[in-house]
């Protein structure tokens, strides 16, 4: 296995919260908030589950 570069979860949580923060200025349609990062839709999904927001997004906000 690969050893992880310096600051890699300090990645992680940038990444995690381009997520969120995406997520929610598309109002939880995941198509036009890969769009906003400039991401492939299928990039974006895995990016989802990789960071376990995946399933938090499935239900519509309220």
């Amino acid at each position: 296995s690969q050893a992880s570069p310096p600051g890699g979860l300090a990645w992680d949580e940038h990444e995690r919260d381009a997520l969120r923060q995406a997520l929610e200025l598309a109002a939880g349609n995941r198509a036009r908030a890969a769009r906003l990062l400039d991401l492939p839709y299928k990039a974006f999904l895995y990016r989802l589950d990789k960071h376990g927001l995946a399933a938090k997004e499935e239900n519509p906000p309220q």
